[in-house]
C-alpha cells in the first residue's frame, strides 16, 4: 500500500500535553473567563467550565507540552531497527528547543490520553508519561510497517534513548 515510502526518510512523532494549571480554579480570572467563553458550545448543558477543564491540555492556548517522543527507522546488519528519543520536562520552551535541535541533526497498556493530566499533576510521574508517549510512537511505526506489508520490528530491535 505504501511501497513508495522509504522508511529511512520517515520519522514518527507523538506529543503529550496537559493543562497549564492543575485545576481550573488555579487559573487567573481572565483565563477562566476565556475558558468559559471558548468552551461554552463544547460543554454539555449541565457541565461547568471547571468540570470541562480536564480537556484544556488539547487546547493550544490552555495547554502545555510535557513530552515529545520521536522515532526513526534505520537498517543495522540487514535488519530494520527503530530508535526512539524523548524530550520531556516542565519547561515547554526547553522541550521544544531540544526537539528542534534533534530535527536539525536528524501499544498502550498503562495510561491513556485522558489520564495524562492526573499522572502529571497529581502523581508527579513524568517518566510514566514519557513511556506512554514512546509507546504511541512505536505503535504508529508498527502500523506503518503493516501498511507497507512489512513485518513488525521485534522489541529487541527497538532502542529507547533518554
Amino acid at each position: 500500500m505504501l511501497n513508495h515510502i522509504n522508511l529511512n526518510k520517515v520519522f514518527v512523532i507523538d506529543i503529550e500535553t496537559v493543562p497549564q494549571y492543575s485545576y481550573f480554579e488555579d487559573m487567573p480570572l481572565p483565563l477562566q473567563e476565556l475558558w468559559e467563553q471558548k468552551t461554552s458550545l463544547q460543554r454539555k448543558e449541565e457541565q461547568t467550565p471547571a468540570e470541562f477543564y480536564e480537556r484544556a491540555g488539547i487546547q493550544a492556548e490552555f495547554g502545555k507540552i510535557i513530552c515529545i517522543s520521536i522515532g526513526f527507522f534505520h537498517q543495522v546488519e540487514g535488519l530494520q531497527h527503530f530508535r526512539v528519543s524523548s524530550f520531556y520536562g516542565d519547561n515547554e520552551v526547553e522541550i521544544l528547543k531540544n526537539f528542534v535541535a534533534l530535527l536539525k541533526k536528524q501499544p498502550k497498556d498503562d495510561i491513556d490520553g485522558s489520564m495524562v493530566k492526573k499522572v502529571y499533576y497529581e502523581d508527579n510521574d513524568l517518566k510514566r508519561i514519557v513511556k506512554y508517549c514512546q509507546k504511541d510512537v512505536i505503535t504508529t511505526a508498527q502500523i506503518l510497517l503493516k501498511f507497507k506489508g512489512l513485518p513488525s520490528i521485534s522489541s529487541e530491535n527497538i532502542t529507547l534513548v533518554d
